[in-house]
């Protein structure tokens, strides 16, 4: 068989005992689409970064794509079945083969990946393109990625391809697989300042790399998460669902190559940012950096993700250089630009006040209108104790959940966090009681060192209101605060008024008549004014 990549495009080979319905072509496979099924051979191709130019790596490839995938999409992926080539142009589908180690490896036998056609319609870059993608899906996402991480192999053999020198080698290897277009499919100075940001934090933030390898970060993850690959199956038209708890199937992990699957979990979270951002969707791509780093409490990838986001823009540039895909190449040589000059203003805002004074639902609201990662203190502690954010940590005050011990990680990791925010250039709103001098007076420190503007946002509410308030929040559930009407006394005796704050950062705001538009609006007129 010749080398696919010299056909002529839009030639596909015919594929016999299967009823197709719709063929498709990748720079790497064909895709056959039956009613129920979707048949997948691999192109014998050899593109420097991958290669199935023998058979024998194509079967091998083919299982390692059904058992990698599984991990996130078990349902959808049905097995490895085996073929034969009359011709250069036909594939016959005989049967199943269910072992790597099949006798089918004659001459012209071939391996193809057997999977469940799944309703394309409900693929995010679909979902998107209607102008019906929304916060809370990618929010739910988030859950789902995070988990994946956790669970993903995390042992020498994956860490070694997280090292701050191996990444270096694969940011080195793109580049130059990229140098060849530039000039001629891609733009030299583009090219050129990409290179220059690339190879610059690898030098100045060598040591972001190193800390999160050595914190465990690099994981057997997905490696080609993006809008095409990740399918929201909660619809009421998908019938039958694929079971009772799948909510989405995410398809398509790189197989042909560990050291492009195994990395920093920030490299897939880059990933989605980026196809995200290709879709014209910059808020969502912030929000859904935001819910994975909540969810997973990992606010400190905020200071690798933009690195990981243009490198891989360069990627799917150098992928569409390579396919000839004209449309591609300008989309990603414009995302790349974006990248390139994104600059950002960040502002640190602190809100806090004695319990029940309503700081979470005034930070959420905040944080959205000025576009700002939300960090919350009862997220951290429920992560802290290794417990869902809405579970109950119910503990009487200075004990348990409350303990000063425990307390005081928190605000470290607080202000942890807001650094590695304000350090990518983004805002940050700080949700926390904040109830003491000393507590408060690492937030202008931590502003000071970015040059960031800084509010501290001070909640007032008299106690009848409080106690309204929290004993509503013992009707309902999934609460994730555990302060209850009980602790009032408490709690609010502990909070001791901002004095020490100047009154040009400082914003004061009494929510017992709450109007939150009339809040926003003082909050972010201050924040206009200098300092």
């Amino acid at each position: 068989m010749r080398i696919i990549t010299e056909e002529p495009p839009g030639k596909v080979p015919r594929v016999r005992n299967a009823a197709i319905e719709e063929t498709r072509e990748t720079h790497v496979s064909w895709l056959y689409f039956t009613k129920n099924r979707v048949l997948k051979v691999k192109k014998p191709v050899s593109l420097g970064f991958l290669d199935f130019s023998d058979a024998r790596f194509r079967r091998i490839a083919c299982h390692d794509e059904v058992e990698l995938n599984r991990r996130l999409s078990p349902r959808v992926y049905r097995g490895v079945l085996h073929g034969k080539w009359r011709g250069d142009a036909e594939l016959e589908v005989l049967g199943a083969c269910p072992s790597r180690r099949c006798g089918f490896t004659g001459h012209g036998h071939e391996h193809i990946v057997e999977m469940l056609r799944l309703p394309q319609e409900r693929a995010l870059s679909r979902i998107a393109e209607r102008g019906a993608l929304e916060e809370g899906v990618l929010s739910d996402l988030a859950e789902t990625i995070s988990a994946f991480h956790a669970r993903a192999p995390a042992g020498i053999d994956e860490a070694r391809y997280g090292t701050a020198e191996a990444v270096r080698s694969l940011v080195s290897e793109n580049l130059a697989e990229l140098a060849p277009f530039a000039g001629d499919r891609i733009g030299a100075s583009l090219y050129l300042a990409a290179k220059d940001a690339q190879t610059r934090f690898l030098s100045e933030s060598r040591q972001h790399l190193v800390r999160r390898h050595r914190a465990g970060k690099v994981r057997d993850g997905h490696g080609d998460l993006h809008l095409d690959h990740v399918f929201d199956l909660a619809s009421p038209d998908i019938t039958p669902p694929l079971s009772d708890t799948d909510r989405f199937a995410i398809i398509d992990c790189i197989e042909f190559g560990k050291r492009f699957r195994c990395a920093d979990v920030a490299a897939d979270v880059a990933f989605l940012h980026m196809s995200l951002m290709l879709h014209g969707l910059e808020r969502l791509a912030e929000h859904w950096i935001s819910a994975y780093s909540s969810v997973a409490s990992d606010h400190d990838l905020y200071r690798v993700i933009d690195f990981y986001v243009l490198y891989r823009a360069l990627v799917r540039l150098k992928v569409a250089c390579i396919s000839r895909e004209e449309l591609a190449i300008d989309r990603h040589q414009d995302l790349a630009r974006r990248l390139l000059s994104r600059r950002h203003a960040p502002r640190l805002v602190a809100v806090g006040g004695p319990v029940g004074s309503g700081k979470s639902t005034l930070a959420e609201h905040l944080a959205r209108r000025i576009g700002a990662v939300l960090v919350r203190s009862d997220v951290l502690r429920k992560r802290l104790l290794g417990i869902e954010p809405t579970a109950s940590a119910r503990a009487p005050p200075d004990k348990g959940a409350y303990d000063p011990a425990l307390t005081q990680r928190i605000y470290e990791g607080m202000i942890d966090a807001a650094e590695a925010v304000m350090e990518s250039g983004r805002s940050v709103v700080l949700d926390a009681t904040w109830p003491t001098p000393d507590r408060r007076a690492v937030l202008a420190v931590a502003a000071r060192k970015r040059g960031a503007p800084f509010r501290f946002v001070s909640l007032s509410c008299d106690r009848d209101t409080v106690r309204r308030r929290l004993a509503e929040r013992d009707e309902k559930q999934n609460v994730i605060s555990d302060a209850r009407a009980a602790d009032v006394e408490f709690l609010w005796n502990r909070y001791k008024q901002p004095l020490e704050i100047p009154s040009t950062n400082l914003v004061k705001i009494d929510t017992t008549k709450y109007d939150i538009e009339c809040a926003l609006a003082r909050i972010t007129a201050s924040l206009k004014r200098t300092p």
